[in-house]
């Protein structure tokens, strides 16, 4: 361990062993809550938007009512993973592929997921 000491004004010494601390307080890491709960609710009627045309495109009934709930996207997601399953869809990555309608659903879903995920953390944490 390469240990140096430092003088300090009062005439105390310390020690170092080398250690380096990285401080996380540049501008870049704090959020206001205004702008995170306007776009938490964007995001919210983004995802009604995309629930409910996601129920016409797949013939799915997900929604009992008018309200959407996190369990209702929970289910969503599981019942369009289970329709890739049963057409025994490859997903494609890449220049030059054509992606499939449910290939874009699941991943629209998966990044509004992550998103809100993201803006709960940012609320609450």
């Amino acid at each position: 361990m390469n240990k140096r000491a430092v003088a300090l004004s009062s005439g105390e010494t310390i020690f170092i062993d080398g250690t380096e601390i990285e401080a996380a307080a540049n501008k870049y890491t704090f959020v206001w809550k205004k702008a995170v709960t306007k776009n938490q609710a964007k995001l919210l009627i983004e995802l009604a938007d995309f629930v409910a045309e996601c129920e016409q495109l797949y013939d799915l009934k997900i929604v009992y009512g008018d309200t959407i709930k996190m369990k209702c996207v929970k289910k969503l997601r599981k019942k369009l993973y289970a329709l890739k399953q049963s057409e025994n869809a490859v997903f494609v990555h890449g220049i030059g592929k054509r992606k499939t309608p449910l290939q874009k659903s699941i991943e629209t879903l998966e990044g509004y997921l992550s998103r809100l995920k993201k803006y709960n953390r940012q609320i609450y944490a």
